[in-house]
């Protein structure tokens, strides 16, 4: 996985500066792979009805990605500071003075999802796996969407403390894709009703161009 960073004012004492630089860049591929998720799987019902259209099984696959990848995201984010011998870099490093009421109430709303993360995503437990109904797995949609809020409100009130301004905001990529998708699904009617040649799309580079600058009724002839 690679580390997303966002650049912090120099005014920001150290080490808190790279502290807040490192969980900012994280908390916003949280927010961004939560978007893309909620877009192609929850409550997105034209988007769906697209996708099913389109490419189902391709983004039936993409959702237990996104899903894995929002399950490990919180967890992280709420992993022990000490861990054997190893140091978790963790929210609460950019509040100095001990814990705001905030992180207290991550940490019980990601309860399931650290679970979830343990038992199926880092590892594959022998129970859960024989018997998948052992995992605490109603509600985990909303409890990793509020999980991700407050992640974002934490990083927010940090970004006011130390820097005195907001974090900076990113909007999903969803849109790129989805707009694929409907010039694909625009292109298999058209190709229905005959305007473009069958298969027309995975024609050689040469014969498309040659198609394109025939004269309409020799394209329509093709």
């Amino acid at each position: 996985m690679i580390l997303t960073t966002f650049e912090v004012p120099t005014s920001v004492p150290e080490p808190i500066r790279k502290y807040l630089g490192l969980l900012s860049g994280e908390s916003q591929d949280l927010h961004c792979a939560w978007g893309i998720f909620k877009d192609i799987s929850v409550d997105a019902h034209d988007n769906i009805a697209l996708i099913n259209k389109t490419s189902p099984k391709f983004f039936r696959r993409l959702q237990g990605v996104f899903f894995e990848h929002l399950i490990i995201g919180v967890a992280r984010f709420t992993d022990h500071q000490m861990q054997g011998k190893n140091r978790n870099l963790s929210l609460v490093e950019l509040f100095e003075g001990g814990k705001i009421p905030q992180l207290d109430s991550l940490e019980r709303k990601s309860k399931n999802i650290r679970e979830i993360r343990n038992k199926i995503v880092a590892h594959l437990d022998l129970d859960c796996g024989l018997d998948p109904s052992l995992l605490p797995n109603k509600g985990t949609i909303r409890e990793i969407r509020e999980s991700i809020e407050l992640i974002e409100e934490i990083i927010e009130m940090a970004w006011q403390k130390w820097a005195g301004g907001s974090s900076p905001t990113f909007v999903p990529e969803t849109i790129e894709i989805l707009n694929c998708l409907k010039k694909a699904e625009v292109y298999d009617r058209l190709e229905a009703k005959g305007f473009v040649p069958e298969n027309y799309w995975n024609y050689p580079d040469d014969l498309i161009q040659n198609f394109l600058g025939s004269s309409p009724k020799a394209r329509k002839d093709c």
